[in-house]
């Protein structure tokens, strides 16, 4: 006769190495970002679990799905870190993901930076546990198909609109699942709570100008989450956009769009963002633009935006200035991703970092605190999908434009190095919080002409 523990999977019984591990957030604390969050959401509700399979992930699931349903002004976000085909199989087999978000972490890098680290044996081979095992059976909670390791700790986090935890749980074992409603209640309207010592110091205050819904941060979203930073977003595309004050602001990413830089009558929004970014760069602000996100920089400081001598679209070489005293150092020759019709002149004080065989200009820099890059570093398979889906009409026949399948023939390591540079990037547009003026650090963050 098949019992409570018959048809548990032997999997992860070998204790794999930790990852790195943040400290465990409390109450507080800032909460590292999530690109599956939603914007103006008074909560949010993070659920990591164990391991996909477990009765008490199951136990989880159903009450967060319960949740979502009695309390739609709050996120709830499940986290896993097991195979994303299983895991999908699995919510099927226990009543689907109806109201809930769910997010795949199979390199478990966001269970580290919550501080949900691993267990010991008792975790999940204790008393507590199996008798929870055996209840949770005569209730129809069964362990199924597994992914991922039985070492993993479950954890809990309420986080308001601006992600400081508000109250959080990790399992003293496996089968100690919190009742979330009360908890819900609890919080309900209720405000931030004062902030404590580790949250005194101050975070990296990013603002992102966003022209479309479909082209994202892409890696980015690492290097920003990495360093802890406090996100928020201009959307022009909707209809209630706004602009902070400039000095409330550490670093602007301008991101790409489909418009031009000069389509000011069609987009009155663009003269609002192009004297936002003059008041930023006047002001010292870190300033990063990509693609069409460069070309408004540029229009923003006076130079000219025009039509290139060909459309490039494509993986194609962009080749690097040799530096000057200050100013980043570029790889001799990178192999980029491109997707432009345009092209601009240099802002005045602005130095050339890179050209290509179409476009002389193709990055610049102003100080230590300004870049622009018309080729787009924060790529992934991802973000190219979404450009592919909404943009495949600029894909007309021509010397520098490539066909899709092309597009999306980019090797692994084109995307890695992408990656790589954009983080050093980041890294030097945020070394220093001053002014335009503090060159004394001098140098390059880039020692190697090869990434």
């Amino acid at each position: 006769m098949a019992g409570p523990l018959s048809t548990m999977d032997v999997i992860g019984l070998r204790k794999p190495p930790e990852q790195p591990l943040s400290a465990p957030l409390q109450p507080g604390d800032s909460a590292p970002y999530l690109a599956a969050m939603e914007p103006d959401r008074p909560r949010y509700l993070v659920a990591f679990l164990r391991h996909v399979g477990c009765p008490f992930a199951e136990a989880t699931v159903r009450q967060l799905r319960w949740l979502a349903g009695q309390y739609p002004e709050v996120q709830c976000i499940l986290v896993s870190h097991g195979d994303g085909a299983v895991r999908a199989r699995w919510l099927e087999k226990v009543g689907g993901a109806a109201g809930l978000t769910v997010v795949d972490d199979p390199d478990r890098e966001f269970y580290g930076a919550f501080g949900v680290g691993y267990s010991g044996a008792g975790h999940f081979l204790g008393l507590r546990s199996l008798l929870g095992v055996v209840g949770l059976w005569f209730k129809g909670v069964r362990n199924r198909s597994a992914s991922g390791t039985r070492w993993q700790k479950s954890a809990t986090f309420l986080l308001d609109a601006s992600r400081t935890v508000l109250w959080s749980h990790t399992a003293a074992h496996a089968a100690d699942v919190p009742r979330l409603a009360p908890v819900l209640e609890r919080f309900k309207g209720e405000a931030t709570p004062m902030m404590t010592e580790s949250e005194a110091s101050p975070r990296l205050r990013v603002r992102l100008l966003e022209h479309t819904p479909y082209e994202g941060i892409g890696n980015i979203e690492r290097w920003l989450l990495q360093h802890d930073a406090r996100i928020e977003r201009t959307r022009f595309y909707a209809d209630d956009w706004s602009l902070p004050d400039p000095e409330a602001v550490d670093l602007v990413i301008v991101m790409g769009g489909p418009m031009s830089a000069n389509d000011e009558t069609a987009l009155p929004w663009l003269k609002a963002e192009k004297a936002f970014l003059r008041e930023a760069v006047d002001r010292g602000v870190a300033v990063l633009g990509i693609c069409l996100g460069a070309q408004v920089i540029a229009s923003a400081l006076g130079a000219r935006v025009y039509a290139a001598p060909q459309a490039e679209i494509g993986w194609f070489d962009v080749q690097s200035v040799p530096a000057t005293t200050g100013s980043i150092k570029l790889p001799s020759r990178l192999r980029v991703l491109h997707w432009h019709g345009e092209t601009f002149e240099l802002p005045p004080g602005a130095i050339r970092l890179a050209s290509s065989e179409v476009c002389d200009n193709q990055a610049f820099q102003i100080g230590t605190r300004v870049i622009g890059l018309q080729f787009h570093l924060e790529a992934t398979p991802h973000s190219l999908a979404s450009m592919l889906e909404h943009e495949a009409g600029d894909l007309v026949p021509g010397p520098f434009v490539q066909g899709a399948e092309a597009l999306q023939a980019a090797s692994d390591d084109d995307y890695r190095r992408g990656a790589k540079l954009m983080a050093e990037v980041l890294n030097y547009l945020t070394r220093a919080r001053s002014t335009v003026a503090d060159t004394a650090a001098g140098g390059s963050i880039l020692e190697n002409n090869q990434v």
